[in-house]
Parts: structure tokens; sequence; C-alpha cells
């Protein structure tokens, strides 16, 4: 079984009613058909028994994707049932004579971004690196308060092109919004949501999640952030993510970044899944789209997409949206520190071509150390935040 249970229909034996899924072939995965689970009456042992069979032999072209299928319309006699395809076209099989088949219902219109998934991403000057530009660096911890948690913030004035603080001082500590529960991990940066806006400040926490075995992202927005990262304006927020993430969720970093070029802000998310011997722990991002005037996305999340960034253990992570070549085009930098090999690390990689999608279309590099990474992989919690 690949997918729940979704819909219910007189589509079964005699018109019973069928429960209709989505099964794989034990001896090969990709192999997905559409199945439905129904009761028949056996007239001689005058019972109901539960059987299992096809609801078509054929499958759409290029496969059905494990999504639930539905909604499901009609009756045994003329209906129509909806699914996805392995490519993520809208796909049915309508069963009414004389077009009993499936049909290709072409590629959804997604809100989320612009332009095909693979197109190259487009230069523009507002992804040049701010570093030596008198940009200022923020630095995010994390406080227990009771039972709950805030995030503080400081900066550091003046960042010269060799990334050195030229300020002797960092700015008294600043509030950040109040957390209801402990935080794992909490991130903020600095951009506007408005074009023409006031600095505004985005912090976000790493929760534990409602249900055994999961965490959730929650996010706060700040209004007119002054010079010492303090939210003049006020707090908004929680806004929450749609969908928890695992419970071995560890390490959070935010970014904001025009991807689309539409004039709104999108809001970049990067975690880490580490699990204690796991073979696959590596970070991820989602992005949320079009921020509006309080914050909110407003067009929707990508899923998680994982990036080659993998470690034994992962700790702290980092993610920013800038050009990395000199081409305009913007990149998607991520870091992250823990050990590899019982050694503590702290590296970064960068995606060549973040396009208008949030995809990485021209490949990644491969991970490079910093200078003093045992040093740097044993700090406590984010390390890093790039300047703005």
């Amino acid at each position: 079984m690949v997918s729940l249970a979704q819909d219910a229909a007189p589509l079964g034996n005699e018109e019973e009613l069928a429960i209709v899924t989505l099964a794989a072939s034990t001896t090969n995965p990709a192999d997905v058909r559409l199945m439905r689970r129904f009761q028949w009456y056996h007239d001689v042992h005058e019972r109901y028994y539960w059987a299992w069979d096809s609801v078509t032999t054929a499958v759409p072209a290029g496969g059905l994707g494990q999504h639930r299928p539905g909604p499901l319309l009609g009756d045994s006699r003329d209906g129509e049932l909806f699914a996805v395809t392995a490519d993520g076209r809208l796909t049915s099989f309508r069963w009414a004579y004389p077009a009993i088949g499936w049909i290709d219902h072409g590629t959804p219109l997604d809100p989320r971004g612009g332009g095909p998934v693979d197109a190259p991403a487009p230069a523009h000057v507002r992804f040049a690196p701010k570093v030596g530009l008198l940009a200022s660096l923020v630095f995010t911890h994390t406080v227990t308060q009771g039972t709950g948690s805030r995030a503080r913030m400081q900066v550091g004035h003046h960042i010269g092109d060799d990334g050195a603080v030229r300020e002797a001082a960092l700015t008294p500590t600043a509030d950040g919004p109040a957390i209801p529960v402990v935080a794992r991990a909490t991130a903020t940066t600095l951009g506007t949501v408005l074009p023409t806006g006031r600095p505004t400040l985005v912090t976000a926490a790493l929760l534990p999640g409602t249900t055994a075995g999961t965490c959730r992202i929650a996010y706060w927005v700040g209004r007119d952030a002054d010079a010492n990262s303090a939210a003049a304006g006020g707090w908004s927020g929680p806004y929450e993510l749609p969908e928890p993430v695992s419970g071995d969720a560890t390490g959070l970093d935010v970014a904001l970044a025009d991807l689309d070029g539409d004039g709104r802000p999108e809001l970049i998310v990067a975690y880490a899944v580490s699990r204690a011997g796991g073979t696959d722990n590596r970070l991820h991002y989602r992005i949320g789209w079009r921020l509006d005037d309080s914050g909110r996305v407003n067009d929707g999340w990508t899923d998680s997409l994982p990036t080659p960034m993998q470690l034994d253990r992962i700790g702290a992570v980092g993610v920013e949206v800038v050009d990395m070549t000199g081409d305009q085009v913007p990149d998607l930098l991520v870091f992250a520190t823990g050990t590899l090999g019982g050694t503590p690390v702290a590296r970064y990689l960068t995606g060549r071509g973040l396009n208008r999608r949030g995809r990485v279309v021209g490949g990644w590099t491969a991970p490079r150390a910093v200078p003093d990474e045992a040093a740097t992989a044993g700090a406590d919690g984010p390390a890093w935040r790039w300047p703005t």
C-alpha cells in the first residue's frame, strides 16, 4: 500500500461500496496501480466477503505518482477518478462509454514562483553580495524563559571587504518574539517585506511537534527594525509552516529573497535531519512564496527539498541566497556544522543557479571547510548570518 484510502463510492461488485487506493508491486515498487477494496455478497454462504481487484489494469503515460487518489465522481456506470502522475501531471480515469481510459489534463498551474521548473535562473543586481558595502551582521542566540524561549539579537556594524566587523563592539541585546515552548533552535534574518518598506526582521523557531515523532517550524515578523535589531513596530505571528518535519530535525536558518522578480520576497527555511547512526543525515530547505504586507506566505510552500550537504551528525545550519560567481545569478549557499568520521567539521557548499521555481539548476559545488572549522563546529547554535 502506498496511499491512504481516499474515497468510497458505488464502484465495486454489484455496486457495493468500494474503497479506492494505490498499491505497488512487491517486486517492482515503481509499478503503482489503482486498486479497489470492496465487499461482495456470497449467495450460498449468505454473508459478505472483502476482496481486491484493479479499477483498471492500465496505467497513465509516465506511471502513477505516490499520492492519494481523488476525488471520485459518479458511480460504476458513469464516473471519473482523478490522480497524479509520477511527473506531476493531473490525470483521471473515466469509465463512461465510449471514453473509457486515462485522460491527461496536463500540468496544473502552480502559483509558486514562475517559469518552467528546470528553467535557468535569471540574473539581477539584487542578488549581489553585500560584504564591504557598510553592511551589518546580525547575530542570534536563544534563551530559555520559564516554559518557553526567546530569540535575542545583536548587530555588528560595518563589514569590511575581508568580512571582518569594523566596529569595536556589538550592539546591546534586543529581544525577539516570545516563543511559548522551548525551541530546539531559532534563527533571524533581516530584509524588507514591502518593496519600499522599512527593514523587517523574520525570526523562526524549530519547535516540538504536536504528534509523536515530529517537529514543527513557525516564524514571526518584526516591523521597523532599528540599528540595534529591535523591532520598533512590534512583532506579528506566529505563522506556522503547513506540514510538520521529522522529529529528528535539528538546526534552523532563514533567508529572504525575491526569487521570481514580482517585487515580493520569498522566505527560505533551512533545517537538517540528523538521526543517531543515520546514513542520510542532510540539510533540507523549503520556500514560502510571496510574503504579503503582514509577512504571511501567500502562494504556498514547496516541499522539503534535499541538498547534498551530508554529515554523520549535524548541529547548526545556515542558508542564504546570493550571487557567488559575480554573474548576478542567484545561488543557494548552505552551511552546516557537525561531525564527519568523528571529527568536528564546519562546511559550506553552493547550489549554482537558484531559479524562479526555487530549484537549483546549475549543479552543486563540493563541500568546503571554513577556516578553523573544528572551533566553529564546537560553537553552540546557529553560528552565522549573512551580512545585510
